[in-house]
């Protein structure tokens, strides 16, 4: 935690900075399907067919249709490269990958990959935590910030002997995204191990107090 201050003409600022720590509960999951055939055609529905099983086993799960998202579609040419092929610089296949973003409570995540990969999933990655409401947690670290630099204004003003006469203004300087801290918890009952870690929200004010000096009248 962090505090600068400055004092001119009556007034002192400070800047305050909150944080508090909050355990995910929800992870979000990139699971995909990469097929490969000789013609587009033959590998979007080798694609289709695979990926329609693995949506149907995360809906198996309890997970609602609003939380399963495609997040990306895509078809590219296979060509040979190989210099002594006779089909070199050629199209040879076409690739399709279909990739969706799940998101589930963290106790699920283990399930749904291990579901997803047994239905034909075989890329996954992009796994993350969050919160599905931030906004307590962003209040809690705000209330710190607030708290920070009240304290050491009325430390500051002690010192020169001044006392504090309300603020003149507060200013949010940022309330941040959870930033995820690993740990070392692992989801249970599940085949794959998960470590969802801690998130850390932060949060960060500056505040302006008038002062005045014993004897004195504030200046502004």
């Amino acid at each position: 935690m962090t505090t600068d201050s400055q004092h001119t003409g009556g007034t002192l600022t400070l800047t305050g900075e909150g944080q508090v720590q909050a355990k995910p509960d929800i992870a979000t999951i990139n699971l995909g399907v990469v097929t490969e055939a000789r013609t587009a055609q033959e590998a979007v529905a080798q694609n289709a067919e695979l990926m329609t099983q693995v949506i149907a086993r995360i809906k198996a799960l309890g997970i609602p249709a609003e939380d399963i998202q495609t997040a990306g579609f895509n078809i590219s040419p296979i060509v040979d490269f190989q210099d002594d092929s006779p089909t070199f610089g050629k199209v040879v296949g076409y690739r399709v990958e279909d990739t969706l973003r799940v998101t589930v409570a963290v106790a699920l995540t283990g399930k749904v990959l291990d579901e997803g990969i047994g239905a034909g999933a075989n890329v996954a990655g992009q796994l993350s935590f969050g919160l599905r409401d931030e906004k307590p947690f962003r209040h809690r670290a705000v209330q710190a910030a607030v708290k920070s630099a009240q304290s050491d204004a009325e430390f500051l003003a002690h010192q020169m002997g001044a006392t504090l006469r309300g603020t003149t203004s507060v200013e949010l300087l940022y309330g941040g995204s959870p930033v995820l801290v690993r740990g070392l918890r692992t989801a249970e009952k599940i085949g794959t191990p998960i470590e969802p870690g801690t998130l850390t929200i932060s949060a960060s004010v500056r505040m302006v107090w008038k002062y005045e000096k014993a004897g004195g009248k504030s200046r502004g």
